[in-house]
């Protein structure tokens, strides 16, 4: 077994851990310029991190702009339950295409304005009224519900203009990829029934 020169190791090696450890990503377009340089530290220190990360039961994972644990021994409940979230996460993502065409990295919005573009969508308003978040909010809750679990997810993070605006981070080509993976599977399963 390799040791690990802990020397080596940047001193932020703490505060990654509890950030990945909470289910949380690092990216490299957070609005906040200490996010910012604990996305640099994994990328310049990825093999490091990754085999001391290793040996704590985490895998520290790269993506295009972000950095987040996996963890292969997961217990079956904990992977249905991320499942979950994830799917929760692209139904919310796929409102937000629909209400917004740009939406993607570093787009940046606000509750109010979904509010404003679902007042006139009666689909994807009576869409959100039916999901698991509604039970009797209003319109303006919803939005606020819905931006709050997408920052919990942390696809979109809050920007400090005092406006309640919220910014697209990297994190957002996770749930890509895994929608993109959700759709060649069914489009294999389906190829495979014809």
């Amino acid at each position: 077994m390799a040791l690990i020169d802990t020397a080596k190791l940047p001193i932020e090696i703490k505060e990654i851990f509890d950030t990945l450890r909470r289910g949380n990503f690092i990216v490299d377009n957070h609005p906040d310029s200490h996010q910012k340089r604990l996305y640099g530290v994994c990328d310049s220190h990825h093999s490091l991190l990754f085999s001391y990360f290793d040996k704590l039961g985490y895998e520290l994972t790269g993506g295009e702009g972000y950095f987040l644990f996996t963890v292969s021994d997961m217990p079956e409940s904990a992977k249905e339950n991320r499942i979950d979230r994830v799917l929760e996460l692209l139904d919310f993502m796929e409102l937000f295409h629909g209400v917004f065409p740009s939406f993607g990295i570093g787009w940046r919005g606000s509750p109010a304005e979904l509010a404003t573009a679902l007042k006139s969508d009666a689909i994807r308003y009576e869409k959100l009224e039916n999901a698991r978040i509604s039970r009797g909010k209003s319109l303006q809750e919803l939005c606020e519900k819905v931006f709050s679990e997408m920052e919990r997810f942390g696809i979109i993070v809050p920007i400090s203009d005092n406006q309640n605006n919220y910014m697209v981070t990297s994190a957002y080509n996770y749930a890509k990829e895994f929608f993109e993976s959700v759709k060649r599977i069914n489009t294999r399963d389906d190829e495979a029934i014809q």
